[in-house]
């Protein structure tokens, strides 16, 4: 093989930074359930995945343990929360796990904690978080008592609307309480741990005690397997009680009330100021009759805005009879104290007769006349174009009823604008109908993808998206400065154009997405080639070792960068091997020196390469196992 060597100058390496960064200062943030045990050691500076510097710790829950920390790649702050150690090396609960949050990862939603990663350290299972910059409703309510009826409502329609995006996913939570709400700055609720608990629970029984706590469960769950949709629908109505009154329905219930199917006392006997259709909401929410209770998270969100025409159907709580005084035998008496007795014997049971005939009467002149109005005829009236809680005004108008059967993203359409409906306006149709409308679940951004960056901000601005924040990605395909990915993407909606567009734009890093050869020619196992970086040339062997990989296309290459992944500090040899598309060998490039885990090094040639086709990295002394957390190579 012929070979032109590019002048294997050692000082092009340069030991780099270490990928972790710096601890970040404690600031106010989330608190969780309880305060972190005292003795227990914190995790401060540790990196995980070459990416998340762990700071100090938030707090301790019931899976295990919550700390800020910093993302050094995108250069922000966020929450891991790492498990505890009865979880490490339990292989069927990661797998739960994984699941777990690969399925809260996709939930997009102004009021849920979103999952931003997660992986695996030393056995223990984590995932990254945003951070809440706030408190937890349970404190907020230790600290302060029940919220002013004003929030309270606001925050249970937050907290109903993050409900109903988790299960249209078919993602269940499974241990909604106040714990798990988190109130940021701005006084706006955000949803946490979805479903982690219910992965934990088949592996731990000693969680089914906090899991299926008496107060947040309906009576039912006892005998069923496991919490549903319908079950978070049961938990939030009673956080909704809870933050109105300050305490839940049945307080400290024990198991043998939860099966008496007893009734909650009324949110206004506890507080009477609470308006009528929240009482009306909760009580039909927490019906010890399943049968009779609200079980979706949407209907609990009309009934709690007040526009369920059902809920008003129902009618208010009932209330206790009242006390009924022993004057039974006081006639009799007063009949024999003197000689009007027999008079007033006479007339009370005259008068009582005569006010049950009228009652009769007007119940027949107030009822019978309703009784017809189904047969009564109006005109349809036009809801397209509306917002929903428009057009269920207009139908109620008209005698008429909403219901949103569908909701699907548009090109122009603010979420929540009425599309269609089932009925056509100015038809003649019964009073009490229900009409069948399509709403917009949002507005679907146009497709910058592959776009230059530049470009595909004056396309957003001009289609009248106002913001766009840019993140470059080193872990995603493309040619430098090309947009890899946005989001909300093409078939994601956003709520109106206010809703920043993030754009992911490439670096220009060849080998991301791409497979890789081990020596030998096998192909590397599943993770090298998954796409993520940060394992792509984790080999866990020891020197010497290579691996290769095929560019997607011949073209230029510019720079290699490496971050070691090494047991321990020593001094290593690493070598990079260019090869072109005509087969010549293009020079080998070596360092040599001291080296730790997580170091970065760089080289640059001295002129860009032309027309490669693979480039091999290897390594043939070290001490220890040996390989590369991440593996970038450029193209400018």
């Amino acid at each position: 093989m012929s070979t032109s060597p590019i002048h294997p100058d050692t000082s092009q390496f340069r030991p780099g930074r270490q990928s972790g960064g710096r601890a970040t200062r404690g600031r106010r943030g989330i608190r969780m359930n309880e305060p972190l045990p005292a003795g227990q050691a914190p995790m401060s500076n540790k990196l995980l995945k070459g990416r998340y510097q762990i700071g100090l710790p938030l707090g301790q829950g019931s899976l295990g343990t919550t700390y800020r920390a910093e993302d050094v790649l995108l250069q922000r702050h966020v929450a891991v929360k790492l498990l505890a150690d009865r979880y490490a090396d339990d292989a069927d609960f990661r797998d739960r796990f994984m699941a777990a949050t690969a399925a809260a990862g996709r939930l997009v939603h102004p009021h849920i904690v979103m999952v931003l990663d997660a992986g695996v350290t030393d056995g223990h299972p984590f995932v990254v978080m945003e951070l809440v910059e706030g408190q937890s409703l349970r404190a907020r309510l230790n600290d302060r008592g029940p919220l002013p009826i004003a929030d309270g409502q606001r925050l249970a329609l937050q907290l109903a609307d993050a409900l109903s995006v988790a299960h249209r996913h078919r993602v269940v939570h499974g241990d909604l309480r106040p714990e798990n709400v988190l109130i940021d700055e701005n006084g706006n609720a955000k949803v946490t741990d979805f479903g982690f608990v219910r992965a934990a629970v088949a592996t731990d029984v000693t969680l089914l005690g906090t899991v299926q706590r008496a107060a947040y469960s309906p009576p039912e769950l006892a005998i069923r397997d496991n919490g549903d949709e319908p079950t978070d629908v049961y938990a939030l109505a009673v956080v909704v009680y809870e933050m109105l009154c300050g305490a839940t329905p049945r307080g400290a219930a024990n198991g043998q009330d939860r099966q008496t199917g007893i009734a909650p006392v009324p949110v206004r006997r506890r507080r009477p100021e609470v308006p009528a259709h929240l009482d009306l909401a909760l009580w039909r929410a927490l019906e010890p009759d399943v049968r009779e209770r609200i079980t979706t998270a949407t209907d609990l969100r009309q009934a709690l805005s007040g526009r369920d025409t059902r809920a008003a159907a129902a009618g208010s709580p009932p209330t206790p009879p009242p006390m009924q005084a022993a004057w039974r035998s006081e006639p009799r008496q007063r009949q024999r104290s003197g000689p009007d007795g027999g008079f007033l014997m006479t007339i009370i049971p005259l008068l009582a007769t005569v006010a049950l005939v009228a009652a009769a009467v007007g119940g027949i002149m107030f009822f019978i006349p309703r009784m017809f109005d189904g047969f009564r005829m109006t005109d349809v009236p036009s809801l397209v174009g509306r917002t929903l809680p428009e057009a269920i005004g207009i139908a109620e108008s008209n005698g008429l009823s909403v219901r949103a059967s569908e909701s699907i993203p548009t090109d122009d359409q603010p979420k929540g604008m009425v599309l269609t409906q089932d009925t056509p306006a100015e038809r003649r149709i019964r009073r009490g109908t229900e009409i069948k409308v399509t709403t917009s679940a949002g507005i679907r951004p146009p497709s910058v993808v592959g776009k230059p960056v530049d470009e595909a901000r004056v396309l957003l601005v001009r289609a009248g998206w106002s913001t766009v924040s840019v993140e470059p990605r080193s872990d995603m395909a493309g040619p430098a400065g090309t947009v890899a990915g946005m989001k909300p993407g093409p078939q994601e909606a956003a709520e109106d154009r206010r809703q920043a567009v993030v754009l992911y734009v490439s670096t220009g890093n060849l080998s991301a997405g791409r497979g890789i050869r081990l020596e030998g020619g096998a192909a590397g196992p599943p993770e090298m080639i998954d796409g993520k970086i940060e394992t792509a040339g984790n080999l866990n062997k020891g020197a010497p070792t290579w691996l290769e990989i095929d560019l997607a296309q011949p073209g230029p290459l510019a720079a290699v960068e490496l971050i070691t992944a090494q047991d321990a500090s020593s001094v290593t040899i690493h070598e990079v091997w260019v090869w072109t598309a005509d087969g010549n060998f293009r020079g080998m490039h070596t360092f040599v020196g001291p080296t730790s885990d997580g170091q970065t090094l760089t080289t640059r040639f001295p002129d860009v390469v032309q027309n490669v086709r693979s480039v091999r990295i290897a390594t043939t002394q070290a001490t220890g196992r040996i390989g590369w957390r991440e593996i970038r190579l450029f193209d400018r």
